[in-house]
């Protein structure tokens, strides 16, 4: 056997019940150069939790890939099985598994092209398997977003938690409804994700509507806060 891999998965962030397409090629001169599918070749992927040699794992690890009959046309010959819908979160490793003749090759994965599995270079490809919950947290630290001060009304401190896509010159300030500047509560460089900070109105003689403007980048947004005292 010449040539064998575990070539790509669709996606490697699945959300729980997903499914998903995963291949991998095999090349053995003379005969997947042809237009018929080899003949005594079975094609596996396995998907496993634990990150060791794919020639150890469990029998039960391993589902039969079905031949790509486009792959054909080609001097290698594809493999593709579906997976994703049975499994939990958490983290996985996929690896190739071919059987022809008398003999068992393990395929593993590279960002080059993959081949045989060697530990090192040619190894599993990882996949992560979330909730919906964790791809909902996930969007909220990639994306800019301002939420609304918590307690509201509130007297003397309040907390304002916003996110941001990637690091940013960030500005948080705060405005009297006539545009006054009463506080400057931010104002560096922050690193992406979510973040809170706590404003001390304290000092703040008169209640009233008050707004805090978000400047991050070109993202901007201000919302209002109502201050009782």
């Amino acid at each position: 056997m010449e040539f064998y891999n575990f070539q790509y998965v669709e996606k490697d962030t699945l959300v729980q019940g997903e499914q998903v397409n995963a291949y991998a090629q095999v090349f053995i001169n003379g005969y997947t150069t042809s237009a018929e599918a080899a003949e005594g070749l079975q094609a596996s992927i396995g998907i496993h939790s634990e990150n060791s040699d794919p020639s150890t794992w469990p029998t039960n690890t391993w589902q039969a890939a079905e031949l790509n009959e486009l792959s054909l046309e080609l001097n290698n010959d594809e493999y593709q099985l579906s997976i994703g819908d049975n499994l939990v979160p958490g983290e996985y490793f996929l690896a190739a598994r071919f059987s022809y003749g008398d003999s068992v090759y393990y395929g593993g994965y590279s960002a080059s092209g993959g081949g045989k599995w060697d530990s090192e270079i040619n190894t599993h490809k990882r996949i992560l398997v979330i909730t919906e919950t964790s791809r909902e947290s996930e969007r909220e630290i990639n994306t800019f977003s301002l939420s609304q001060n918590y307690p509201n009304p509130f007297n003397p401190t309040t907390e304002i938690r916003f996110s941001i896509p990637q690091l940013e010159l960030v500005t948080l300030t705060v405005y009297t409804i006539l545009g006054e500047k009463v506080a400057t509560l931010i104002q560096s460089n922050l690193s992406a994700g979510p973040h809170s900070i706590s404003f001390n109105a304290s000092k703040i003689v008169s209640s009233g509507v008050y707004f805090y403007r978000l400047q991050a980048g070109e993202h901007v947004e201000t919302k209002q806060m109502l201050l009782i005292k």
